[in-house]
């Protein structure tokens, strides 16, 4: 039986195309030593989520970031920025539907499927005036207006709270990349992945089926330190090949920031508490300002929102030993520290933060130890990673900033710093890989280059 009610649709590559073969604004950039796989990463980022800039300004920022003597003689490369910029325009103004897309549209708004346009785009390549897209959807959600870009999970739950009691096996993703299809599978949603020119029929079908098949075991790398020879942008490029979902925390630690308890709870009567040595982590990164009030790595944006968080909250935290065990065919445990204090009527809020929550046994140990002591207090629950399956009791409200997994079965889920450190670990993680041996190779070249940099930092390493 299809339950799908929701419909989503990317636009670029899945309903609309350019007309020009010349390979746009990136060629550009391509012919002058720029790695392809980098420059959309970035493009998404920093053209995808702000203001209606011109093309000149946004070719005139990406030549900024690429090359490093472009402030000091931009006429070097005044000749490649107008190339890249006509190309730009060409590409939008040469925009053109698909075959058979409107039709398909047309015929899914008649069998009162719900559609909703979920695309990542500058002002500049929104082309509704040209192609009169909007008609066809009861939503369109821009990155340009939302300032949330896809692969961000948040850019699904906005479509879902446009939707509120529709579970999420009745939406369905229709995109050309695995940005557009591999988080909302990851949130139970069905997805259909487009590979080169769309086939209608095809996907209608397909859409009439639930979509496509069950995709493969989730894996998610939670990025908890940096990588000194990439950006995150080009480690997640990199590691999607393998099928591998890349978690950063400073991406998450925003969200964090931005929970409502921590503006809604008065601090001087709540508690954070940090079990384990994973919640020390996110502790540092909460906490570990550059000397200047702002959270470390951040978007200058953030800065008043973070100054109130650190003054409000930075002298309420509780630090636990915890430690999780389990062995297979047996059910998770946890061994956790009782707090050494006096039974404390007056906390109103107690706030556990840890990195990951995978079966809820820590977060479920850190209360049974510890209730007693706060008789009138509420407890809440926040992680970075928290997967779906997880059982918490008795908690009033449980944030997870990245979702993983699904109610019937957890995604495998390591961090970057441990498969840096372990080699047992990363072995264990890619055992069912078509290729571990690349990505165990791909570790191993990480740790090289990064103990160069970390001994000789003014010494480049070569391939």
């Amino acid at each position: 039986m299809n339950e799908v009610k929701v419909i989503c649709f990317d636009l670029w590559n899945t309903l609309i195309r350019t007309t020009k073969n010349t390979g746009g604004y990136e060629s550009v950039l391509v012919r002058l030593g720029v790695k392809r796989e980098e420059i959309y990463p970035w493009v998404r980022r920093r053209c995808m989520t702000g203001e209606n800039v011109t093309y000149d300004e946004m070719v005139k920022k990406m030549f900024d970031h690429f090359f490093k003597d472009f402030t000091e003689n931009p006429a070097k490369y005044s000749n490649e920025i107008e190339e890249a910029k006509r190309l730009w325009r060409e590409d939008n103004k040469s925009a053109m539907w698909f075959r058979g897309a409107q039709a398909a549209l047309r015929e899914l708004r008649e069998k009162e499927y719900f559609l909703v346009l979920l695309t990542n785009t500058t002002w500049m390549g929104w082309v509704d005036k040209k192609l009169k897209i909007s008609p066809f959807f009861h939503h369109a959600l821009l990155s340009c207006e939302t300032h949330i870009i896809k692969p961000q999970p948040h850019a699904w739950k906005n479509v879902m709270d446009l939707f509120p009691g529709v579970p999420a096996r009745s939406f369905l993703m229709v995109g050309d990349s695995e940005d557009d299809v591999a988080v909302p599978a990851q949130m139970g949603w069905r997805t259909i992945k487009v590979k080169g020119q769309p086939n209608f029929s095809q996907i209608l079908q397909k859409i009439e089926a639930g979509g496509d098949a069950a995709k493969e075991k989730e894996r998610v790398i939670l990025l908890d330190e940096s990588a000194r020879s990439f950006d995150v942008e080009e480690f997640r490029c990199i590691t999607e090949d393998w099928g591998l979902r890349v978690a950063d925390a400073t991406s998450l630690t925003l969200h964090l920031l931005h929970w409502r308890g921590w503006t809604r709870f008065n601090s001087s009567t709540s508690l954070i508490i940090f079990p384990g040595a994973g919640a020390r982590l996110i502790d540092q990164f909460l906490f570990c300002a550059d000397g200047k009030g702002r959270l470390l790595g951040t978007p200058r944006v953030e800065d008043n929102l973070y100054k109130e968080f650190y003054g409000n909250w930075l002298g309420r935290r509780i630090y636990l030993h915890a430690k999780r065990h389990w062995t297979p065919g047996s059910a998770p445990r946890a061994e956790v520290e009782k707090i050494d204090a006096a039974i404390c009527p007056d906390i109103a809020n107690v706030i556990v933060v840890d990195d990951v929550i995978c079966s809820g046994a820590t977060m479920n140990a850190v209360r049974a130890v510890n209730a007693e002591k706060f008789p009138n207090a509420r407890w809440h629950a926040l992680s970075w990673l928290k997967q779906r399956s997880a059982v918490l009791e008795s908690y009033a409200s449980v944030f997870g900033a990245e979702p993983c997994g699904t109610l019937e079965k957890k995604a495998a889920t390591v961090s970057f710093s441990t498969l840096r450190t372990s080699k047992e670990v990363a072995a264990n993680f890619v055992k069912d890989f078509k290729e571990p041996e690349k990505f165990l190779k791909f570790i191993e070249d990480i740790r090289f280059r990064d103990a160069i940099e970390l001994i000789h930092p003014n010494v480049a390493y070569v391939d």
